[in-house]
């Protein structure tokens, strides 16, 4: 039929086609090559990520290493810093030892050198310290604040202390905060310098002369320890209290004016001792009791004795003393 005539010419042009063999082999080997370098480009990536894989994991392990290593090389490096902060505070609190040692073992040799000095003048039978507060003031002045130190040979450096010492319990006993000047006094000034005082050629105390000075208190009992001393001058002042006996010591003195004053008690027969005296002023006070015997004798001996305005004075003889 001419369906089937139609199907044979179909058939016929398919087989009178020509078939090029070269290039199906060539596509074929395309096709193939094609295949080799996909699968090249492939094991290439996956070796290179296998590679990067492997990198990434020995790093992790060497800083997984460095990790576990780090703590305790720091340790290590903080403890060696430590042990020698330590080494270093422990030389430095050594060197700071030594130093507070060498400044402790000063402090206390001048301190002992200045008890040595003093425990003989110190009144107490039973210690060999000082027996009054203001003995311990002016003690634990001259010992532990005072920084005055002895330049001169001149004199003997028990007068020295002794002096210093004296002078300072009189600063206390009279209020020396209250004075009207007390210029130098309590400083590292030499005591020959101090407001007030005199000293001779040998650097001992000769003169105190302290009037119109706003000195309040007692007089010390401590001033008789000045030997060298030739005149004790405290008028117009507010001292109170009784004249100590151990002013009858100062066996060299010419002159004594403690006039003007709130002085009271009786006065003491030792002061009938010092017959080197030229004038004794006791005015203006409220001294009381009967005049000593003593000061009759001195006053016949031709010493000036002022006695005036003490109502209380009892048995006063004009003729040679100058009577309330």
């Amino acid at each position: 039929s001419r369906n089937d005539c139609f199907k044979d010419e179909i058939n016929n042009e398919a087989t009178d086609v020509p078939v090029d063999t070269d290039a199906i082999d060539s596509s074929s080997k395309i096709i193939d090559e094609t295949s080799f370098c996909t699968k090249r480009n492939f094991c290439i990536v996956s070796f290179i990520l296998v590679s990067l894989l492997g990198a990434a994991i020995s790093g992790s392990i060497v800083l997984a290493k460095k990790a576990t290593s780090t703590p305790s090389k720091t340790k290590n490096n903080l403890d060696t810093n430590s042990q020698n902060t330590i080494a270093s505070d422990s030389e430095s609190s050594s060197e700071d030892n030594v130093s507070s040692g060498d400044s402790v073992t000063l402090d206390e040799t001048r301190r002992g050198t200045i008890l040595s000095v003093l425990e003989p003048y110190f009144r107490s039978d039973d210690e060999p310290f000082p027996s009054s507060l203001l003995q311990a003031e002016a003690f634990d002045w001259i010992s532990d604040e005072d920084t005055w130190t002895i330049l001169s040979s001149s004199i003997a450096e028990k007068d020295v202390w002794l002096e210093r010492y004296t002078t300072s319990i009189l600063y206390f006993a009279t209020e020396g905060k209250q004075w009207k000047d007390a210029n130098l006094w309590l400083t590292d000034h030499n005591h020959c310098d101090w407001k007030g005082i005199e000293c001779n050629k040998n650097g001992q105390i000769e003169t105190i002369d302290l009037f119109y000075g706003s000195l309040s208190g007692m007089i010390p009992s401590e001033l008789g320890m000045l030997t060298m001393m030739t005149s004790l001058a405290l008028k117009h002042n507010q001292l109170s209290g009784t004249i100590p006996t151990e002013i009858g010591t100062l066996s060299g003195i010419e002159t004594i004016d403690i006039s003007y004053n709130n002085l009271t008690g009786m006065i003491p027969s030792e002061l009938g001792k010092l017959i080197r005296l030229d004038s004794l002023e006791l005015s203006h006070n409220s001294l009381s009791g009967t005049t000593p015997l003593e000061l009759e004798n001195l006053a016949r001996a031709g010493t000036h004795v002022y006695l005036g305005r003490n109502f209380d004075i009892q048995d006063c003889n004009p003729s040679i003393l100058i009577c309330p």
